[in-house]
């Protein structure tokens, strides 16, 4: 990545090939980790809310039976 910086602030262009190839698969690699995160934190709120609807509707029978 800081070789194409480099071209950037040199004004030249990147030059086709091996440095844009690692740089895009760098990227790929960086978004399918974000996906995976976000996608394991949804979990753990879906799990999170779960429970407290859980919790929730156990208080309203105990209430109910009182």
């Amino acid at each position: 990545m800081w070789k194409l910086k480099s071209l950037h602030q040199q004004g030249g262009s990147a030059p086709p090939g091996n440095v844009l190839r690692r740089e895009e698969i760098a990227l790929r690699l960086e978004a399918a980790s974000i996906t995976e995160l976000a996608h394991k934190q949804a979990q753990t709120i879906r799990e999170q809310a779960r429970a407290e609807a859980q919790a929730e509707r156990a208080a309203s029978q105990r209430e109910g039976e009182a």
